[in-house]
């Protein structure tokens, strides 16, 4: 039996990226956690961000937050692979748990192409002065991986670097 391990920030963005940003499940668009607690910096007070996601106090991200998802769960047989990671937003992914895909749902195959889950937003907006190390690496990741290079905030990348 495999054992669970922790989806890399690289493979986030790269399985976000792959599914446009929506929930595969749902098909739901998906919000960046980081883009939000951004937004929170710039007007606090208003829910936009909170570390542990509770509905009293991040109400979007308790419904649809950007996770990642064992298609088939690692305690029943699944691997740790690219292939068996989808997008799923966080309700989503509190419900499904460890059923076989079977037992929830199918999967939703036309999504969006423009929706970016707000990532362009957290590129835009940040600042490596109040970052954190968190931040700072998704981040560089953002940028690295070009996810914004066709868009107006790749200067952002290459200033803020």
């Amino acid at each position: 039996m495999s054992i669970r391990k922790s989806i890399t920030k690289k493979d986030s963005i790269y399985i976000w990226t792959r599914d446009r940003w929506c929930c595969r499940y749902c098909g739901r668009p998906v919000i960046f956690a980081p883009a939000m607690k951004q937004l929170e910096k710039i007007s606090p007070a208003h829910g936009y961000y909170h570390a542990h996601w509770k509905r009293q106090h991040s109400p979007l991200l308790d419904e649809i937050g950007a996770t990642v998802d064992h298609i088939q769960a690692v305690s029943n047989g699944g691997c740790n692979s690219i292939d068996n990671y989808n997008t799923s937003c966080w309700r989503c992914n509190l419900d499904k748990k460890d059923k076989p895909l079977e037992n929830w749902g199918k999967i939703v195959e036309s999504l969006p192409s423009s929706w970016d889950g707000l990532s362009s937003l957290f590129v835009r907006f940040y600042d490596d002065e109040s970052a954190d190390s968190t931040d700072r690496q998704w981040y560089r990741l953002l940028c690295n991986l070009g996810c914004h290079s066709e868009r107006s905030e790749e200067s952002a990348c290459t200033v803020l670097k």
